[in-house]
């Protein structure tokens, strides 16, 4: 499927059901360690619901994906792919793209939060990043998004 073939309002949707039951992480659960990013981290994704969290809060967040523990990750993952989705030469695009497809194969904490992933969920990532490789804002990682694609996010559930 080419990003043509899939409609904004069609992956939005797939990005949509595909997380729909993750449980969300317990509060003491968002992150990994304590320093003062990582608690201004925990205080603004508590008790939040990854379907309505404030666009403002996920581009405050734009970098801190790898702050969150796997199951935060896993968890809030959705909210900054469907923002991407509508701003998809954003920084929050261009880190969500770093999260899914930078080059962390053999390392521990990258397999633990990919542990998390269902097959849906994985195809759901696959679909996000084919629907932005033909963006030219992402043709400097378009190698890592493919070798991510072949890697991580090979599901084609859809």
């Amino acid at each position: 499927m080419q990003n043509s073939e899939l409609s904004v309002e069609n992956l939005q949707a797939k990005i949509e059901a595909a997380f729909s039951d993750v449980k969300p992480p317990l509060p003491e659960n968002i992150i990994e360690h304590e320093c003062q990013e990582c608690r201004d981290v925990e205080r603004t994704f508590r008790n939040q619901n990854w379907r309505n969290i404030e666009p403002k809060k996920v581009e405050w967040a734009y970098d801190k994906l790898p702050l969150f523990t796997p199951e935060a990750f896993h968890y809030f993952l959705p909210a900054f792919m469907l923002y991407s989705t509508q701003e998809p030469n954003s920084e929050v695009c261009e880190f969500v793209v770093f999260a899914l497809a930078s080059k962390k194969a053999s390392e521990e904490w990258w397999q633990e939060r990919l542990d998390k992933f269902t097959t849906v969920q994985k195809a759901a990532c696959n679909l996000f990043l084919r629907w932005l490789l033909p963006n030219p804002e992402y043709a400097y990682d378009s190698k890592d998004m493919e070798k991510a694609l072949k890697t991580w996010w090979k599901e084609e559930a859809f």
